[in-house]
Parts: C-alpha cells; structure tokens; sequence
C-alpha cells in the first residue's frame, strides 16, 4: 500500500511540475451503460407476412433479411447471440434473457429455423391464393386463417414488458 501511495504521489508531483513547465494537459472519458444493450432498430418498410410451419410451432417473418418471430402476441428477434422481445415488430426492443425466451425458440437451432422459414416461403411463393398454411399479417386484423393455434392470451414469455399490440 506504501508503494501505491509513493507511486501515486510521484506521478502528481511530475504532473503538476511538468504542468508549469509546459501546456501538457491530461484527460480521459469514462463510459457507464445501465441497463439492458438495444439493438440497432430494424427498418421494415412495411409490416411482414408470418407464416407457421407447423412442425415450428411458432410465426416466422418471411421477406425480411432477418430472424423475426411472432409467438403469443410478442415479436422476438436475435442480435449478435442475443435475443429481443417487442410488442410490435419494429420495436422498442428489449433484451430478453435465456431463460425467458418461449420454448418453442429454444428447443429450435436458429439455422433450423431459418431453414424451415425458407422452406415454408418457398411452398407460399408456389401458390399465394391456395396457400394451406396459417398466415398473420400484422396490419391485418384476425381473419379467418390468421393466428391460428397458439396464439391466444397464453402465458407471453416477454420479460414484462407488455403481452402486445392487442391490449
């Protein structure tokens, strides 16, 4: 501790000396961040199509260049091996720990699931107007194969911050 205190006494001493001598100026930054990162907003023109592969369980956003997924009225979306929830698809972002993200994204690989989002594009691109499967289209209120199953006011896994845009 004495040698600290000699060092740092030193240092001020040939600080302020040299301070005289010259126009030497010492600065430095500190950076604090509280809270949770957010990330960089997505900009989405317009509101995506979600589609669910059945064998997913969840919807998936097709026609964006990102991971984006819709499951019991929260939208999540990962960012440099970190996940986000929101109530609406274009945010405001929060940070959704591990262990509160919805099971149906865990159980998935990432990969997998963009694999099977592609796949199920690919079938709804064949046929749009004969498209089997179940569709949700935000700015498109509950129609008839809409938010089809798990979709309901079931227990929303988005860390608090709102069970979505339907409230």
């Amino acid at each position: 501790m004495k040698r600290l205190t000699l060092l740092f006494s030193a240092l001020m001493v040939l600080g302020v000396t040299s301070a005289w001598s010259s126009d030497v100026r010492v600065g430095g930054d500190i950076h604090i961040r509280f809270g949770d990162p957010a990330p960089t907003p997505y900009v989405v023109s317009q509101p995506p199509l979600f589609l669910y592969p059945q064998d997913l369980g969840f919807y998936v956003a097709v026609g964006v260049p990102f991971g984006l997924f819709y499951i019991d009225n929260y939208y999540y979306t990962p960012r440099g091996g970190v996940w986000y929830g929101a109530p609406h698809y274009n945010g405001p972002w929060y940070h959704v720990k591990p262990g509160h993200l919805p099971p149906g994204l865990v159980k998935h690989r990432y990969r997998d699931v963009i694999y099977r989002r592609d796949a199920e594009y690919r079938n709804y691109m064949k046929d749009r107007d004969h498209y089997r499967g179940q569709k949700y289209h935000p700015d498109h209120r509950e129609s008839k194969d809409d938010r089809g199953k798990g979709q309901g006011k079931g227990k929303g896994r988005g860390n608090g911050h709102g069970r979505g845009h339907d409230d």
